[in-house]
Parts: structure tokens; C-alpha cells; sequence
């Protein structure tokens, strides 16, 4: 039987350059005011003017403005928060006057920002006369918020009454901003609002997907973890709630990824949501606690296998994703790590990640690693994964592994000594059409983490290329023939 995750790789990894590459293709000077020590500010005394600025202290728009340091953006918030409103107006009259440099635009939208909190009515009757669009979706965002806090109705009916120019994107972040605003004040009214939106509605549908991330924020934000997943359990199946609940996963496991977990554990009627849901807990939690999140995602995989045997595609997902973040900062704990759990088709997904993460340090040994698969169509597929991972970096050492291993059996040698090595060449002309980095590999992680046959995101669509047929995975290529070694050595560090 030809192995579909052979197949898969072999789609990703050999075709790339041919038919994917074929689609990708088809300032004034300061015035005698400034401070000539305030354009050059350092870094750390920017920071410190900054926060006397957020602190209440008054200080001076120039050295801001005429300083070389990055501006972080919570301290110039707050500074412009501070400023009372004749402040606010006299500041942006003489930007206004300055070159529209990043710097003067960053100090404007904190200023606009602080307006409309303050004024919303009085910000918006002005949105005409602010000429940069980002600028003035930031304030209009600031001030339906600031607005729906307290009068939701009538912000949500500005809404309506100034559709203006802005764009499909813009407008559905104005809702989005309203809803923040209406969630922060009553969030059971604000849930009823986003829920009466028509989902065979395109426009409606679109608005519910960006309302209702806004409304898991505000939740979020008030720390109503628990509320939210009960406003959230009501909503009906489809993208919305789904949405709804990865938004709240992410915050949640942010602030608190034990009870986030415990959240997803005690989740019931969709496992397709559990699951989804579980990867972004894990992925949160595995930045910050790696060891923890792979540990609880073990648990819930192992979990998840024993009551859907049958369900390959589900199998192993939690601690795939646990471990793919995970390796992004170490290897050897890694390593360590899954030697301590026994072979299984839960831990195939996570194994095979580690494989190809590892190849690029030590791929002799990742070979071990993709020999404990249990899963033989998994196992081949990465086998021929790592294998051309390893052509990339070093032909030479690869070749001379091929002659001289015995972890492999002659025919299988013969095989991957006979990859074309056009295909190399195809590999990295779509990993630049991507815009550098190793595309192709991060594909095949999607592949691995949502199951058989499926590449990019959840519910995404995408599928591998056609691939020529004299070419490995095409029609005249019989991967029966590429059987693991009887007797493979077990996984290493």
C-alpha cells in the first residue's frame, strides 16, 4: 500500500521548485527650540523621560520627537493620556507642521488616541480632517471604545450612520473596537449583539469573526476567564465560536495555563474543538513552561487516543505542537524528554517533529529518532523528510552516511541516493518565493500537527502541488519499496 505521509512529504519536499514556484511566480531641521542633546537621546533616557512623561511629569513633546531611541508605545500612551486637552491640540498643531516621518505619526496617534478616550463624540467629528488612515482608524477604534463603555447603543448607531470611505477591514474594526467598548460595560448585552449577527450573511459573518475576538479580549482583560467560557458555550457551532474559544485559549493560558488546561480537560461534544483549542494551550504555555505543557499535553493525548483508537488523524496533536515550540529553544532537554514516554501512536507527531528539527544539528541521529515511529507511513514520510534535509546542508557527509550506514536496507539506500538534485534546487527557490528561512519544513510541521493530508492551518484547504511523475511520489515511483530496516536502532538523545 503506498504511503500517504510519504506521498505528503514528497509533495512538499520534491515538487516545490516546479509546480508551486510556476504559481508563486505566474524632517525640517530642528528648530532653534530643540534641544540639540534631545535628538541624539539615548535608548535608556528616552525610557526614562518617557515613563516621568506616563507618570504625570510634564515633558516636552521635542525631546520625544527629535530623539533617536525607540518609542515604546505603552509609555507614550500613557504620557498622552496625561496631557489635558488644550495640551493635546496645541502639541498636534505643530506636529502637523513637521515632515510625516514614522516617529511624528507615532507621537500623533498616541495624541488622537488620548483624544478620542477623552471625547469620543468631539474625536469623531473631526475624523475628516485627519489625513494618515492608520491614524485615524486608531482613533476611531479608541473612540467607539471609549463610546460603547458607556453608551453602546448610540455608538453602534454611529457606526451605522458613517460607513465613510474606510475599508471592508476598517469597518469590521470599528465593530470590533465597539464591541471591546460594550463587553468592558455589559457583557452579556455585548454577547447578544455579536450572536444576532446573520452567519449566511457575508458581511454579518465577517464582522461576527472580528467582534467576537474583540469581545474574548475585553473578557480577557477583566480577567472573566471563566465567564467567557460560559458565554462562549452558547454560541452555536461554526467559525464564530470556534474563533471565540482559541482567542480566550490564548489569553487565558497567558495568565494562567494550569486552569487553562483545565478548562480544555473538562471540554465535552466537539473534539475537533477540544483539540484545536488544546494546541493553542499547549503552544502558550510550552513558551513560557515547556516542560509543564508537554507534560499536560502528553497526558491529554494519551487521553484522547484511548477513546478514539480509530482516529489516527487526532492522535498526538497537544504534544506536537508543545514540542515544536519547545525546540525552537532547545534540543537536548528535547530529547531527554520524549525518551521518558513509551512508543506510541499519540507520541508519533511529536517524534517526528524533533526528527526534522534535529536534522539540521545531527542528522545521523534524527534518523534514529524517525525509526521509532511506530507508525510505518509516518515513518517513511519522514524518513525521506530528513534525508533531504540533510542533502541541503551537507551532500558529502550525506552521501558518505548512505555508504556506510546499517540502519538502512540497500534498497532504501538506492532510493535517496537517487533524489534528483534538481529537487534541491526546487526546495530553495521556494523557500525564497516565501521569503527565506525553510518554508517547506514549516509545511510539513502543519501537515504532521493537523494530521494526514492537510497543509497550513486548520480547515485552510491548501494541498500539496502535482508532482512530475518521474520524480519520487509521482506515478512512476513504488514506495513499498522504502520498508524501515528490520531491527532499526531505538531513538537517541
Amino acid at each position: 500500500m503506498k504511503s500517504t505521509w510519504l506521498k505528503i512529504t514528497i509533495f512538499l519536499l520534491m515538487a516545490a521548485g516546479g509546480a508551486v514556484c510556476g504559481f508563486w511566480l505566474g524632517h525640517r531641521s530642528g528648530g532653534a527650540s530643540a534641544d540639540a542633546g534631545a535628538r541624539a537621546m539615548a535608548a535608556g533616557s528616552l525610557r526614562a523621560v518617557l515613563t516621568s512623561g506616563a507618570s504625570g511629569q510634564a515633558v516636552d513633546w521635542r525631546a520625544l520627537f527629535y530623539s533617536t531611541g525607540k518609542l515604546n508605545s505603552e509609555l507614550l500612551a500613557a504620557w498622552a493620556r496625561n496631557l489635558d486637552p488644550k495640551a493635546i491640540a496645541d502639541i498636534l498643531n505643530s506636529l502637523k507642521g513637521e515632515p510625516p516621518t514614522s516617529r511624528r505619526n507615532d507621537l500623533m496617534g498616541a495624541l488622537y488616541n488620548a483624544w478620542a478616550e477623552h471625547d469620543p463624540k468631539g474625536f469623531l467629528s473631526t475624523i475628516n480632517d485627519i489625513s494618515v488612515p492608520r491614524l485615524r482608524e486608531g482613533g476611531v477604534d479608541a473612540a467607539l471604545r471609549a463610546w460603547a463603555e458607556q453608551n453602546p447603543k448610540d455608538a453602534l448607531q454611529w457606526i451605522k450612520n458613517n460607513p465613510g470611505t474606510s475599508s471592508t477591514a476598517a469597518a469590521q474594526q470599528r465593530y470590533a473596537a465597539a464591541i471591546g467598548g460594550f463587553a468592558a460595560g455589559d457583557p452579556a448585552g455585548a454577547v447578544a449583539e455579536v450572536s444576532a449577527l446573520n452567519d449566511d450573511n457575508v458581511r454579518d459573518r465577517m464582522f461576527k469573526i472580528e467582534a467576537t475576538k474583540a469581545l474574548a479580549d475585553a473578557l480577557a482583560d477583566q480577567g472573566g476567564f471563566t465567564q467567557a467560557a460560559s458565554f462562549f458555550s452558547g454560541l452555536a457551532p461554526g467559525q464564530t465560536r470556534d474563533d471565540a474559544y482559541t482567542e480566550l485559549a490564548q489569553r487565558w493560558a497567558e495568565t494562567s495555563p494550569q486552569e487553562a488546561a483545565n478548562w480544555v480537560e473538562a471540554m465535552a461534544g466537539d473534539p475537533s474543538l477540544k483539540s484545536s483549542v488544546g494546541m493553542q494551550v499547549a503552544k502558550v504555555w510550552a513558551e513560557n513552561d515547556p516542560a509543564a505543557a508537554a507534560t499536560w499535553a502528553a497526558k491529554v493525548d494519551a487521553m484522547t487516543s484511548l477513546a478514539n483508537p480509530d482516529n489516527e488523524g487526532a492522535s498526538g496533536q497537544l504534544l506536537a505542537t508543545a514540542i515544536r515550540t519547545w525546540t525552537a529553544y532547545d534540543l537536548d532537554n528535547v530529547g531527554s524528554f520524549l525518551n521518558l514516554l513509551p512508543s506510541s501512536p499519540s507520541k508519533d507527531p511529536a517524534v517526528a517533529i524533533f526528527a526534522l528539527r534535529s536534522s539540521q544539528e545531527d542528522p545521523s541521529s534524527a534518523f534514529q529518532w524517525v525509526n521509532s515511529i511506530t507508525s510505518e507511513d509516518m515513518r517513511m514520510g519522514m524518513t525521506v523528510g530528513v534525508a533531504l534535509e540533510w542533502m541541503q546542508q551537507d551532500p558529502g557527509s550525506y552521501h558518505e552516511f548512505l555508504a556506510t550506514t546499517t540502519s538502512l536496507t540497500d534498497q532504501q539506500k538506492i532510493i535517496l541516493a537517487g533524489i534528483p538534485p534538481d529537487a534541491l534546487q526546487g526546495i530553495a527557490q521556494f523557500n525564497s518565493v516565501l521569503g527565506g528561512g525553510d518554508a517547506v519544513q514549516t509545511m510539513i510541521e502543519n501537515a504532521i500537527i493537523n494530521g494526514k493530508g492537510q497543509v497550513g492551518t486548520r480547515g485552510s484547504g491548501n494541498t500539496p502541488p502535482p508532482v512530475p511523475a518521474n520524480s519520487p511520489g509521482g506515478a512512476n515511483f513504488n514506495p513499498d519499496d522504502f520498508a524501515p530496516a528490520p531491527g532499526s536502532a531505538p531513538a537517541g538523545n
